[in-house]
């Protein structure tokens, strides 16, 4: 995406510039060389990241997928620790998801990497 500025400000559509009316179609047909003989600044602007994907599962293929990762103990004992809350949580909640503070707080005490919290769910929604 590109963004246009002249003399300090942006500019988007139609424009005035030393007395001259410009149309509003008239940046995206102008050359580089016309934008810049009149002291537009063209610049590039990355598209927006988009947000990460949240991945959901039910608690069953959850713990079936920790378990073939050889991680659901650890897992259980971590969820222990935190406290009563955590595990009220993770025993009854209905559903896993990927962006839930207690698993993100689990990952992180596990030092799993978001690709491999990324396998673990893709692996969880098979089972």
């Amino acid at each position: 995406m590109k963004a246009y500025s002249l003399n300090g400000q942006i500019i988007s559509g139609g424009f005035e510039n030393n007395g001259i009316l410009y149309p509003p179609n008239w940046l995206a047909l102008a050359s580089e060389e016309e934008l810049s003989s009149i002291g537009i600044i063209v610049s590039e602007i990355p598209d927006p990241t988009p947000p990460p994907k949240v991945y959901s599962v039910t608690p069953r293929q959850a713990r079936l997928a920790l378990l073939q990762a050889g991680l659901l103990d650890q897992v259980n004992e971590a969820v222990t620790a935190a406290g009563a809350q955590a595990q009220v949580t993770w025993d009854y909640a209905l559903e896993v998801r990927s962006d839930d503070p207690l698993i993100v707080s689990l990952a992180t005490q596990l030092n799993l990497s978001s690709d491999q919290i990324t396998n673990l769910f893709a692996t969880a929604a098979t089972l």
